[in-house]
């Protein structure tokens, strides 16, 4: 029996304010999807994961979780998927599905990365992956992809995707 998803009630996120360090709280709402109708249209996952590599024959959802809006950033969505591969084996991969910042410049997309990071590692995750948006009013291309990177993801580019085209990938340490 696979444990509950371990992530905490709530998380506090200091940040660049003009004088001092200033802070604010956000809170996860985790939905547990392990005993729900799996659904994939097109095997959409199954196909992201094999852009990166990933050959995984099928893909279950496990959790998602959404960190409320708050003052600082937008609603930001995450799932964790089991994905079996051909030779029997499971991981763990988590999909971001949207991080918005309200506030730029004052490392908050790097902290909320932070706190994703910790939440994939003790909850088994081997593979973070997200694919990228097209230029909007909430940022450029560019501007997401040096943004992913400087957190030590790998951006690809692939027609495949269905949005901009780039997607980006990170190995965590138990893949």
């Amino acid at each position: 029996m696979e444990k509950d998803l371990k992530i905490d009630k709530e998380y506090k996120i200091e940040y660049k304010g003009w004088f001092l360090k200033k802070y604010f709280n956000f809170i996860p709402i985790i939905v547990d999807l392990r005993n729900s109708p799996q659904n994939d249209p097109d095997d959409y996952l199954i196909k992201k994961l094999k852009i990166f590599g990933v050959p995984v024959d099928r893909a279950e959802s496990c959790y998602s979780f959404t960190f409320r809006k708050s003052g600082f950033i937008g609603p930001s969505h995450f799932n964790i998927y089991n994905c079996f591969f051909p030779d029997s084996r499971i991981i763990k991969v988590m999909e971001i599905m949207d991080i918005h910042v309200l506030r730029k410049n004052k490392g908050i997309g790097t902290k909320i990365l932070t706190i994703i990071n910790k939440i994939a590692i003790e909850n088994g995750v081997s593979l973070i992956v997200g694919e990228l948006e097209k230029d909007s009013k909430d940022g450029s291309l560019e501007k997401r992809k040096n943004f992913f990177m400087k957190n030590g993801y790998i951006a690809k580019n692939d027609k495949r995707a269905k949005f901009s085209g780039w997607m980006v990938k990170k190995f965590l340490d138990n893949f």
